[in-house]
């Protein structure tokens, strides 16, 4: 559930309240142990805590790591009885001394199993029990840029979902729930899918958690005891590297055996160890859930280091991005911050066997064969002279599902001019191909967050480039890399024209395709244009094509006699492991600011139709997955298939402020829809006019998909009869569990159109009740607002004589349809109307006869 209280921790009336029971017992290394009982009162409620804990603590300088748990619905009660029956107590209750064994020597850290007084604890409450903890501990709080976090957090089936709620529920930034955890482990965790949109939110703490190392997650689930636990691991690991799903089969398979997750003896979590059933990533992990926790943030021991102990700089993760070739090669150096070291040993403990590792006896190994992505973990030993210290850190590589994130340049960015020198076969006088801007060393040094690419007007050729293709570049979170035009550049031919990330290897992410950068400077309208000038506009002539990013944002761009206008899709292979990546991401893209007119197909062609892989050519699997979509202020002008259609995007896209005229000419069935959520998509479509098309606005999506304030005109002329609005889902091929569609369709104006103003079909009876709300028909005949899904239709009205054109006066995509009506083919703009709106800014929802104004997010 997401509680939008205050996020800063609150001590004014809480207060940790001890008891009087005390065990003491001695580690196996000797370090005195005490575990005893403990309450945590506060904001309400009352919650026990186990406590197990260094004699020392109190008296100790340093700080240190903690363990801890909540634990599971069935003794979330107040009954002692029950607080140790799973987890970490219960070990500690049947032989475990609490010592965690890692590379660097035997840490000792806190444990506490806390339980709650009663079950689904709100985040804010979660909050405030934690801050107690913190307030009475000493332990790693973690430094951003400086030092990760100490507190790891777990918990069985509803302790689990306490923790990822906790996780994903912050408001917004600082985010400052996600940054305390370094790690979370959940055992049959429940979904924490109230938070919303999920699995979105868990972007947060794969990138802020762990003090903004990144956090990461560790997911147990029994073969038979579905948790959508793997969907919230692919998410984190689609943002940070290291988050782990593993696939038991203990018992029966069921919701149970959780003391077998957390067993601090079992280290062997692969799939050629018994009861593990799959792994993500492949290879598993060799390491108990203590273990890998507690790796996962601040490793240091609390102790003071003699002087002439090795020291060695604590390299925890290395990154490689697979980029460059199909078996890159790369170096690691180990370096010492403190002491004499006379030997080295590297060994690789987990991944695929083909690596080669050379120099494996000095402080810098050469890792190359490398011939598929995965998950590689390396330790490194460096030892003193016979009888002295040696130290040993661990070194993770992991090809990120993200690809092509680069640092952001220091001391600002730099420019660089692509088109106005020939170079080979990569600049011609027609084309520019330069597919590995930074495998290929394109401009002398690799493109980093931050710099500019700007694409000169063709010399030669008319001034036309016929075809652009760059990829293999990317900025970062605040610092996007920037491609532009000098002035205007001009495209167009037959197969093809602008392709950005083409191939998995010259994927991009966090650029702007920015073709509005000379509007104030030199009046450009649009600074990137496509035309096929002799009006053949073939179906193979696609204006932009994006076959591989993330983080990308589209603007400026005029399409003119083109087969399709924007193309976002990736086609499966499964027989080259370097096509596509599992857990792979459309992630954050969006299109602002842009004027189609006369496109051959359609205008929008946003993410993969064939959602399971199989039905199309050219696909064997899988295909690429998309989510955070947003489309706005966009002029579709004359299509003769789809003016914009979405499809397999996941969650939160958001097609609102956009015209669409004159859409789904050749009456293609199935292709006729003016903006369309297709299926396996949730998200909105609102503030925009569609007028003149041969099918609807609507949806075939899953989860709640809201349809308000649009104005639908004069939908007919088609095959068949049109709605104005349509509503059903499509299951075929949809990801399992089915996430049923919740259609809200509201405030709407629906006029002249040859069936229904608003039909919820709900054709094969996967949908669940929403609501057709407020709508306004127009029109001589009266037009039913009709649902197959038991919605609530209330407050819906009908009108012979409503003025569309007083009402929608001031909304600015209305004001564009008439312009563009009464000129046919002229590149109007949203900009030509109004100051321009940044793309993070969304109008407010637009009333019948009120003044459409904008407002920050």
């Amino acid at each position: 559930m997401r509680i939008l209280a205050t996020i800063l921790f609150t001590f004014l009336v809480t207060y940790i309240q001890a008891q009087t029971t005390n065990i003491f017992f001695n580690a196996a290394d000797g370090r005195a142990m005490r575990t005893y009982d403990t309450t945590i009162i506060g904001s309400g409620s009352t919650w026990n805590a186990r406590v197990t804990m260094p004699v020392d603590h109190d008296t100790k300088v340093d700080s240190t790591t903690a363990l801890i748990m909540v634990v599971g619905l069935g003794e979330a009660n107040g009954n002692w009885g029950v607080i140790a029956v799973n987890g970490w107590h219960y070990w500690l209750a049947n032989g475990w001394d609490g010592s965690v064994t890692l590379p660097n020597g035997v840490h000792h850290p806190i444990i506490i199993t806390l339980q709650p007084n009663s079950g689904w604890p709100a985040e804010n409450i979660t909050n405030v029990k934690l801050g107690q903890i913190l307030t009475r501990y000493k332990i790693k709080r973690g430094v951003p840029g400086s030092k990760k976090s100490g507190i790891h957090v777990s918990g069985l089936s509803m302790g689990g979902w306490t923790w990822t709620t906790y996780v994903t529920g912050d408001a917004g930034s600082p985010y400052n729930y996600a940054r305390l955890i370094a790690s979370v482990a959940e055992s049959c965790g429940a979904n924490p899918n109230a938070n919303t949109p999920y699995p979105n939110l868990f972007d947060q703490f794969a990138i802020y958690g762990n003090a903004g190392f990144g956090g990461n997650l560790l997911g147990f689930e029994q073969q038979l005891d579905g948790r959508d636990i793997l969907n919230r691991v692919n998410r984190m690991n689609s943002n940070h590297a290291g988050s782990y799903y593993i696939r038991t089969n203990f018992g029966s398979g069921g919701h149970s055996n959780f003391n077998d997750h957390y067993n601090p003896s079992r280290t062997n979590w692969t799939t050629g160890s018994s009861n593990v059933t799959a792994t993500t990533p492949s290879g598993g992990i060799n390491l108990s859930m203590a273990q890998w926790q507690l790796l996962q943030g601040d490793t240091t021991l609390p102790v003071t280091v003699p002087p002439e102990t090795i020291i060695l700089n604590p390299i925890s993760s290395f990154t490689h991005t697979f980029s460059h070739t199909a078996t890159p090669n790369f170096s690691i150096t180990s370096t010492v911050n403190q002491g004499v070291v006379t030997s080295w040993n590297w060994v690789q403990q987990y991944g695929p066997a083909t690596l080669t590792m050379s120099n494996g006896s000095t402080s810098t190994v050469t890792l190359s064969n490398i011939t598929q992505p995965g998950y590689y973990t390396f330790q490194v030993t460096a030892s003193g002279p016979a009888g002295s210290d040696s130290k040993t850190v661990t070194v993770h590589i992991r090809d990120l599902m993200m690809k092509n994130v680069s640092d952001c340049r220091s001391g600002g960015g730099k420019k660089f001019i692509i088109g106005n020198v020939l170079s080979g076969a990569q600049v011609s006088t027609t084309a520019i191909y330069v597919p590995y801007v930074n495998r290929d060393l394109f401009f002398g040094e690799l493109i980093k967050g931050g710099d500019t690419i700007v694409i000169a007007m063709n010399p030669n050729n008319g001034n036309y480039w016929n075809t652009i293709t760059i990829g293999d570049f990317g900025g970062n979170f605040g610092c996007p890399i920037t491609i532009m035009s000098d002035s205007v550049t001009k495209i167009g031919a037959s197969n093809g024209a602008f392709r950005i990330g083409t191939m998995d290897s010259n994927a991009v992410a966090h650029i702007k395709l920015d073709g509005l950068a000379n509007r104030l400077t030199k009046g450009v309208v649009y600074g990137f244009q496509y035309d096929r000038n002799d009006f053949t506009h073939e179906s193979n002539s696609i204006a932009l094509t994006i076959n591989l990013g993330h983080h990308i944002e589209v603007s400026g761009y005029s399409v003119k006699n083109a087969g399709v206008g924007f193309f976002l899709k990736k086609n499966s292979d499964s027989t080259n492991p370097f096509s596509i990546y599992d857990n792979y991401r459309f992630h954050k893209v969006t299109f602002h600011d842009l004027y189609l007119h006369r496109i051959n197909g359609e205008g929008f062609y946003i993410g993969h139709t064939d959602i399971a892989g199989v039905s199309q050519s050219g696909n064997n699997g899988r295909t690429v997955m998309g989510d955070s979509l947003t489309i706005t202020r966009a002029i579709i002008d004359s299509t003769e298939w789809d003016g914009l259609q979405v499809s397999n995007f996941g969650y939160n896209a958001k097609v609102y402020n956009n015209m669409t005229y004159r859409t789904g000419a050749k009456n293609q069935s199935s292709q006729q829809w003016a903006l369309f959520i297709g299926g396996n998509t949730q998200g909105e479509i609102y503030d925009n006019v569609s007028v003149n098309g041969t099918g609807p606005v609507g949806t075939l999506g899953k989860g709640t998909v809201k349809i308000y304030n649009n104005l639908v005109d004069s939908i007919n002329n088609g095959l068949s009869d049109a709605d104005g609005i349509y509503v059903s889902m499509s299951t075929s091929g949809m990801l399992t569990p089915v996430d049923s569609l919740i259609a809200q369709t509201y405030n709407n104006t629906i006029s002249r159109v040859v069936r229904n103003a608003v039909f919820h079909a709900n054709s094969n009876g996967a949908m669940k009740a929403g609501k057709i709300e407020n709508n306004i028909y127009v029109g001589p005949v009266s037009k039913d607002f009709t649902s197959n899904a038991s919605d609530v239709i209330s407050g819906n009205t009908y009108s012979s004589s409503l003025n569309i054109d007083n009402i929608w006066k001031d909304h600015p995509a209305y004001r564009i349809y008439k312009m563009v009506k009464s000129n046919p083919g002229y590149a109007y703009s949203f900009w030509d109307l109004q100051t321009p709106a940044p793309p993070d800014v969304k109008p407010v929802g637009f009333r019948r006869g009120h003044k459409l104004k904008y407002k920050p997010n």
